[in-house]
Formats: C-alpha cells, structure tokens, sequence
C-alpha cells in the first residue's frame, strides 16, 4: 500500500479574520492625526497589506519546510465556510475543494496571496518580481502559477 506524506497549514493563521483590516486603537488614531481622506485611506491600505504579507509569509515558510511532501492541506474559513487548499508542491499544482461552490469571489484574496507567494518565492530564485515577459514565465512553474485558471 503507498502512503502519501502529506503536511498541514494552521487554518488559524491563514483564516479570513488574519488578512483582513482590523481597526485597533493605535490605527484609529493614526487615522485620527490624518488630515486628508486619502492619507486616511493609506494608513488603512498600509495595513491591509501588511497583514496579507504577514499570511503570505507564513505559507512561504509551509511551503518551503514541506516542499518534499506530496500534499499540503490549507484549509481555508471564511464567511463562515470552509473550502480546503491541496497544493502539491512536487507537481507544480493545486487544486480548490469546495463543497458548496461558492463563487470564487468569496475567496479571492486568499488567492491573491498565494499567487503573491507562488510568483516571489517559488517562480523565482533571487524574489525578484514576476513578469509575464520573463524567461521564468515560461519554465516549469507554469501550472502551479496557473493553478486556479485550471478550475
């Protein structure tokens, strides 16, 4: 009988609730000390990305401890919903389970951060940024890049 090794994402860490911006007291009063709406409107977005970053990170460092194994589950709540994530690092793919087929809207930022972290990490070697012009854009990365254009 062959055994799979398979690894897991904490569905903590890459929840919904971790990526989105979140108003504590020292942003509302840094919004507070903003003169202009588009300042305000930067300090939101500043922060909004940092987070995202923040569960990009962490994927990158799943991903890069468990490159050796054939599945790493990501299960995914949002909206409260669950879809899981299989990524396999070893065939260049992943796949979207979703009972319920929810459109894809619903998750697409968590995507968006996946695809942050396929193109900067795995896509190229010295993190430079992705381009579609790019020798790299064409290699063998090519289906874990597309991964969910394959839906």
């Amino acid at each position: 009988m062959n055994r799979y090794s398979v690894a897991y994402c904490n569905p903590q860490v890459i929840a919904q609730s971790e990526h989105y911006f979140r108003l504590t007291k020292y942003l509302r009063d840094q919004i507070e000390v903003a003169t202009t709406d588009e300042a305000k409107e930067h300090i939101k977005k500043e922060e909004h990305n940092r987070r995202k970053n923040t569960v990009a990170m962490y994927i990158s460092r799943v991903i890069r401890k468990w490159k050796d194994k054939n599945y790493i589950m990501c299960p995914y709540g949002f909206d409260d919903h669950w879809i899981l994530i299989v990524i396999q690092p070893k065939r260049g793919l992943a796949v979207v389970l979703d009972s319920a087929d929810y459109p894809h809207e619903k998750y697409a930022e968590f995507i968006e951060i996946l695809h942050k972290f396929i193109h900067r990490e795995i896509c190229h070697e010295k993190v430079l940024y992705y381009s579609d012009e790019s020798k790299l854009a064409k290699d063998k990365c090519h289906q874990l890049r597309n991964w969910d254009s394959a839906r």
